[in-house]
This record gives structure tokens, sequence and C-alpha cells, in this order.
């Protein structure tokens, strides 16, 4: 996940707008320079690291960018204060003092960019259902996400890894209808690549340690580590390696039986490192950057 010049740019001119919209809760709240007083930072607003795109303008617009029209700063500054109003609308308790979800001016950092992470969200499913305005049923799909998973307190957001877990249950659960949509352990996988997977923080359902000597599978009893395979389709996002010691096989049976029952390999993986589990992108994995792929089949990359 690298932020091009062009990322940051829309993200600053999204800021601006926001600051200065009389009508949005973010109205003179932002301060760009050392000499303002307004309470947050554009800095913060705008970070780009791998984990907190999600929570970033940044990340909204790497959202708006990635579609065949690229979205305006008016458009994608409109999905920040369109979370907000949906909110005001059927879920004003969200908005109250002291939680999750506090808009400035009473807003903490912390609650600030998880606003903005729901605009990420938001901004996402629009472009992808090609909403201009937010539809009903986004709406109502938004505020019964919100309700289930950001409905505590400011403190249940103070740091980063909070605000990653939290965003990852609301966005599970904000596109948990889409039932055609692609998704690894519930999360859209287009999201996944555009932003990063380290920005949901750690999956639902962590990949087991290796299972009990009694309940490994024989190298040889591949019709029966298909059918594992088959009855859990969550198993398509984690690592051969993860497969391979939940099943009982090698990384490369696991790899040749993982195309078998789930055809192409997903472009996010769950990996572990240690002790901690989180989504990387894969899609670039053995290729050598600036060289076609020709190229690196003939090097032997």
């Amino acid at each position: 996940m690298k932020t091009e010049p062009t990322d940051l740019r829309l993200a600053h001119e999204v800021a601006e707008r926001l600051n200065g919209d009389r009508h949005c809760p973010f109205y003179r709240q932002v301060r760009f320079d050392s000499k303002g007083l307004a309470p947050l930072l554009v800095s913060d607003l705008c970070r780009q690291g791998a984990s907190d795109v999600g929570t970033s303008l940044v990340g909204l617009a790497k959202v708006g960018l990635s579609f065949d029209t690229p979205k305006s700063p008016e458009w994608l500054a409109m999905t920040v204060v369109e979370a907000i109003n949906v909110l005001q609308d059927k879920a004003p308790e969200l908005l109250a003092e002291d939680k999750v979800l506090t808009p400035p001016p009473d807003a903490t950092k912390g609650s600030a960019v998880m606003l903005i992470g729901r605009a990420v969200a938001l901004a996402y499913r629009m472009c992808l259902l090609g909403e201009e305005r937010p539809g009903e049923k986004t709406k109502a799909c938004l505020a019964d996400a919100a309700r289930e998973t950001l409905h505590g307190t400011k403190d249940d957001c103070k740091n980063a890894t909070r605000r990653r877990s939290l965003l990852g249950r609301f966005v599970r659960g904000f596109f948990s209808d889409l039932d055609d949509l692609k998704k690894t352990d519930g999360l859209p996988e287009r999201l996944l690549e555009i932003l990063s997977g380290s920005a949901f923080g750690p999956p639902s359902d962590p990949a087991p340690a290796a299972c009990p000597e009694s309940q490994q599978h024989s190298g040889k009893d591949w019709e029966e580590v298909r059918d594992l395979l088959r009855n859990n389709p969550e198993m398509a996002g984690w690592t051969d390696r993860a497969i391979g010691r939940r099943c009982g096989v090698d990384g490369k049976t696991a790899k040749k039986l993982r195309r078998q029952v789930y055809g192409d390999v997903p472009q996010v993986r769950m990996v572990e490192r240690k002790g901690a589990s989180y989504f990387m992108g894969v899609s670039k994995i053995g290729k050598t950057p600036g060289r076609p792929p020709s190229a690196d089949a003939a090097s032997g990359g």
C-alpha cells in the first residue's frame, strides 16, 4: 500500500472543504498550520500508514480514485457529512458526548477519525452500487452496523489498535447484506486491496493452532481434506501454511488443494506473525517491480 501524491493532495482538499462547510460538524475544527487554534490537526486526519488509512482522509481519497470515474473533493466531503447525518436521523444516541462517534466540536481525535472511517466505508459502498447519494437501504445498513459495533464510549477508540478493530467489525456488518460481493473474513476483497488489510484490525476468526494429532489428516486422505475446505469457505483467505497446519498436510499440498476447491487464490490473505493475525495483499508477491511478468518468468523469478 503506497500513498501517491494525488491521494494526499485530494485528502487535504477534502479536509479544506469539511473545515469550510458551515453545515458540517468539522466546520472550523481543522488546523492546517502551527498558528491555528482549531483542535483537530490535518495531519491526524490524513495519516498515510497502512494501518491508519481506514480511518483517514487519505483512505477516503484512495477509494474515490479507485473507480472508473474519480470522485471530486466535494463528493468525498459529502460522504463524511452524510455518514453523520444518517446517525442524526436514525441513531442520534451514537453521537452523544463521550461516545466513539461523538462529532466535533466535542470530538476527541479518536472519535473524529472513527467518523471518517465510516465515511470511507460509505464511499466505497456508494461507488460499488453506483449511488451519487446514499440510498435508503445504504442508510439503514450504515445505521444498523454502527448501532451494533460503534455504541461504546470514547475510551473504546482512544488508541489506534482499538480503532482498527472497531472499524473491522463495523465494515463486516455494513457489507453483510451484499451476498454476491467477494469477501475475505467478511471484508470486501477490493477494499482490502485499495487500502490495507492491517487497517481493519485482526481477523474475526484467526487460524487455529495445529490440531491435535488425532484430528490431523493424512496427506493421502485428500478427499477428506477437500471436504474440510469446502465446508469452511473462510479458509480461502488463510495462508497455505495455515491451511496445512489445520489439515495436517504440507504447504505445497495445501496450495494445490486450495486451487482445486476455491479456484483462483485470493489477492488478500490472513497471515500470522509473532502471535498476531492480520491481512496482507499478496497480488505482487513474486513479481519484480518495473518488469513485465514475462521477464520474471524468464529469469526464474
